[in-house]
């Protein structure tokens, strides 16, 4: 039996499966999410208001993966910069971070694909209630 770390199977998957350039997209309870792509894997993990936290999952997965990169929309700076700060500081000050439109971030999501930013592998949507407190993190290589 597991002790510690994530715990949850689907979870425990999806961050085994992340390969280097893989995007996570983390969210709260109001983002959408992908129908009909039996490609990426969606887990939803809110069980109460509030329950699991944005933050603390953001916190478990950046225990799990290496993180390359962070992606966040320019609206969360307004809508919740108390969120993003905290996000900001779990990961080193020189981690590119994007900070690109909610439009976008979402268009990029649900299609999975963006030229640019990367191919979508999984979604795990928290039981966070504060709006716009999503985020895609962009998966590493250890060497």
């Amino acid at each position: 039996m597991k002790k510690n770390g994530i715990l949850n199977g689907d979870l425990l998957k999806l961050t085994a499966s992340a390969g280097h350039g893989d995007l996570i997209v983390v969210t709260d309870r109001g983002f959408p999410l992908p129908s009909g792509r039996s490609e990426v894997n969606v887990i939803d993990l809110g069980i109460a208001p509030g329950l699991p936290s944005f933050l603390d999952i953001v916190s478990l997965l950046t225990e799990e993966l290496k993180i390359e990169k962070i992606i966040h929309a320019e609206e969360s700076l307004d809508k919740c910069p108390d969120v993003i700060s905290v996000l900001k500081r779990m990961f080193d000050p020189d981690l590119p971070c994007r900070i690109i439109p909610h439009k976008r971030l979402k268009e990029t999501a649900i299609s999975g694909n963006d030229h640019e930013l990367g191919r979508v592998i999984g979604f795990i949507r928290t039981g966070e209630f504060t709006p716009y407190a999503n985020v895609i993190l962009g998966c590493g290589v250890m060497f």
